[in-house]
This record gives C-alpha cells, sequence and structure tokens, in this order.
C-alpha cells in the first residue's frame, strides 16, 4: 500500500495542482458574475461615507441643526436617514435643497411633537421676505421625526415647519399707518411700514394715494383673496405665501383697495396693493 502511495505521488500532485487550478478559474468566474458585495443602501447613496446615527432622536435633531446653523451641509448630511439619501443622494444636492430654506441662527428643542419618534423645535432666522427662499420668519416650529437605522437614529430629510407670526390684532393698525404714511407723501414712513420696495398689484399705489383727501377705514383683516392677488403672491414668494400673508380691505373711496402684509419679524408689513 505504501509503495502504491509512493508510486503515485507524482500523479496525485499533478492531480491536485489541476483541480486547485480548475477551482480558482470557476472562482474568478463565478466573482465575475456576482453582485458586488460592497454594502448597499446608505454607503453606496452617500459614495461611500456612512452616515452617523445617534442614540435618540434629540441628539439627532441637536447634531444636524447645530451642523446647519454653522453652515456644516456635509455634517448634517450624514444625519439624514435611508429616504432621505434617496432623495438627496450627494452633498451638493442637500446643499441646495438646505440653501432654499431660511438660515437658521440658533434654536431651542421645546418637546415631543405629535407623531412618533418626533421632536418639536422652536428655530430661529433672520426675518426677511426673499424671492427666491419666501418668507424667514423671526421663529417658526420644526418637527423632526426620527428613523432607527443603522444602530441609531437618523432623520426625515424634510421636517415640516409652522412659522410664529405676530398678532393679527396688528394687521389692521399696520395697514392704516402705512395709508397715513402714503397719504402724507412721507416717503421714509412708507418705507419704515413696506416690506419691500416693490409693491405687488398696483405699484405706484403710494404715489395715487400721496395728498389723496378721501377718509378709509380698515375691514376685518384675513386671508388673501382669491384671484390676481394671490396668483401674483404666490408666483412671487411661492405657495407657502397663501399661508402667511394676510389682507386687509380699505373703504370709503371711490372702490375699495386690498392691502396685502407679510409678518416681518414682530411686525406686519404692507407688500401689495389691489384695487
Amino acid at each position: 500500500m505504501r509503495k502504491h502511495r509512493s508510486l503515485s505521488t507524482a500523479a496525485v500532485v499533478v492531480t491536485a495542482l489541476l483541480a486547485l487550478g480548475a477551482c480558482s478559474s470557476s472562482d474568478k468566474s463565478a466573482a465575475s458574475k456576482a453582485p458586488d458585495a460592497t454594502p448597499t443602501g446608505a454607503a453606496v447613496a452617500m459614495n461611500g461615507v456612512l452616515p452617523t446615527p445617534k442614540t435618540t432622536v434629540r441628539d439627532a435633531v441637536t447634531a444636524l441643526l447645530t451642523a446647519e446653523q454653522q453652515g456644516d451641509h456635509a455634517a448634517s448630511f450624514l444625519l439624514i436617514d435611508d429616504a432621505g439619501r434617496a432623495d438627496y443622494p450627494d452633498v451638493l444636492r442637500w446643499r441646495d435643497r438646505r440653501n432654499e430654506l431660511p438660515a437658521i441662527t440658533g434654536f431651542r428643542i421645546v418637546g415631543n411633537g405629535k407623531a412618533a419618534n418626533s421632536v418639536d423645535v422652536l428655530v430661529d432666522h433672520a426675518p426677511a421676505l426673499d424671492p427666491f427662499i419666501g418668507l424667514s420668519p423671526a421663529q417658526e416650529h420644526q418637527i423632526w421625526v426620527g428613523q432607527r437605522e443603522h444602530g441609531g437614529w437618523l432623520l426625515d430629510a424634510d421636517a415640516t415647519s409652522d412659522p410664529v407670526l405676530p398678532a393679527e390684532s396688528g394687521v389692521a393698525p399696520a395697514a392704516m399707518a402705512w395709508l397715513q404714511a402714503a397719504k402724507a407723501c412721507d416717503a421714509n414712513a412708507v418705507n419704515a411700514t413696506q416690506g419691500v420696495t416693490q409693491l405687488l398689484g398696483v405699484g405706484n399705489a403710494v404715489d395715487q394715494l400721496c395728498a389723496a383727501k378721501p377718509v378709509l377705514n380698515a375691514g376685518k383683516p384675513g386671508p388673501v383673496k382669491a384671484g390676481a392677488a394671490t396668483q401674483q403672491l404666490v408666483a412671487q414668494y411661492n405657495a407657502d405665501a397663501v399661508g402667511w400673508a394676510r389682507s386687509v380691505t380699505l373703504t370709503g373711496g371711490t372702490q375699495p383697495i386690498d392691502v396685502l402684509l407679510a409678518p416681518i419679524g414682530d411686525s406686519w408689513r404692507v407688500i401689495g396693493v389691489f384695487s
């Protein structure tokens, strides 16, 4: 037996080498046909950069908003969930989306949202009205929803927001203050009561009202009326404007005048006039 094995040693070695070569060739062929073993989902969507989930939803919200306040979109990008990375698959698209929103100057977590795993945050902005961004309220409530993924908590990419508006009781007085400034031909006072340089609707309304005699009265404020006012408002500031803008009708002249106002900071400012 031992002699037989000795005489066939060379044959065994050759056979083993051929078998090994065949296996190696087969493995290479299979490998070339097998799907990429690179982790799918977040790593691929983020060009190989893994997300950084946090221990709690609040920790994730704090980290994301801190990064946004500092203008660090790359850091905040690591905190959005898989569904968010499907919508914004790279930092550039995430940056572009965040630049469409009011810049964050501060924030404070005030409690849990109504939805499961959500957080209510009071977010601060520099008050402004811009055709690209729309309204930047002084403050707004943002609701961020967390998703448990990749061993921790990540966040839905797009929080819901609800601006904190000045009291409705200030709408009519603001319209009357603008009217009196226009009738007095007081350019400085007009500028102080307007939220924009060029009014929507009747762009030269101030000139028409300068030195006007009729005594006009303001009605009860309400949402912007359907028609030309709403169309121009949305075209200029996006559909969200229908929610924050207010309208006051002035009567007492030859025809009613609808004055549009926007909440700029803690006051209402005139942004349009329609008759």
